[in-house]
């Protein structure tokens, strides 16, 4: 009997003993875990410290964190700094020039050398800035192409918010033969309510003028101004039409009388131009 209990005491402990060993491993290889951090691009990445195992979402997340840190630290991933990056590529920097184009469409090179210059105190030559600022004018001019999708949208929330107003759309089709429902933009007339009736209480002097836009899709405004009862200027209506001709101006002006209450009640008006060949 006491054999006995001893053997069973020493299986006792051996399961013991077997348990604690497992135990101690699992809190071992907790312990040589490391949780890797995610990476996260900072506004300024020159003072960055890399980290092993730090863990990126994707590929470009990747590419992007190395060519913003070659450029803010102007190391080109060496040892000694240097002026000219050769990471610096066209679509890394025309991301960053779109918001200067947005407010500056006319920027020219020399500004773009100074920007690239004062900001990252890096150099690009002069083939590389013309390279840039075509990619930029691309990403942001795209956008502005995109929109021209949505002007019917554009339509219907500016009669849902200002009632009784009106907003006319014209479109054409993209070239003779295509399909109808690929259709372009042509034409935009809108005239506001709140304008029109305040133009009704005032002196009714109209002068009519036209203006270019500038930018990649051209066109021009055609407008029609008056002067409300504090003799401020009023704009009474407005028209973005592919160019300034007779017939431009027949449907803006066919429109704007139809507004202000028909042919027989603009008889009354005074209509003051430019007095230009269209």
């Amino acid at each position: 009997m006491c054999d006995e209990n001893k053997e069973d005491s020493k299986g006792s402990d051996n399961d013991i003993e077997d348990l604690g060993s497992d135990c101690d491993s699992d809190d071992s290889s907790r312990a040589r875990r490391k949780k890797y951090p995610i990476f996260k691009l900072l506004k300024d990445m020159s003072n960055y410290k890399w980290e092993v195992g730090t863990y990126f979402t994707t590929k470009e997340d990747f590419k992007e964190a190395i060519v913003t840190y070659a450029v803010h630290s102007g190391r080109d991933l060496s040892c000694s700094r240097e002026y000219h990056v050769k990471l610096l590529k066209t679509k890394w920097l025309s991301k960053r020039l779109q918001n200067s184009l947005k407010t500056n469409p006319r920027m020219k090179l020399k500004d773009i050398k100074e920007k690239v210059q004062k900001r990252w105190n890096v150099g690009v030559n002069k083939t590389k800035a013309i390279r840039d600022r075509f990619a930029a004018r691309d990403m942001v001019d795209g956008s502005f192409l995109g929109d021209y999708t949505r002007v019917y949208d554009y339509a219907h929330e500016l009669l849902r918010s200002n009632p009784i107003s009106t907003c006319k759309v014209g479109v054409q089709p993209a070239q003779e033969g295509s399909d109808v429902q690929n259709l372009h933009f042509k034409r935009l007339y809108i005239c506001l309510a709140a304008c029109k009736e305040s133009f009704k209480l005032s002196r009714h002097f109209i002068g009519l003028d036209g203006c270019f836009l500038k930018g990649l899709c051209g066109g021009q405004i055609l407008a029609s101004i008056g002067r409300d009862p504090n003799d401020q200027m009023l704009p009474i209506a407005f028209a973005v039409v592919e160019s300034e001709n007779k017939d431009s101006w027949t449907w803006f002006l066919e429109l704007l009388i139809d507004d202000l209450g028909g042919r027989e009640e603009c008889l009354t008006y005074t209509f003051i131009s430019d007095q230009q060949n269209v």
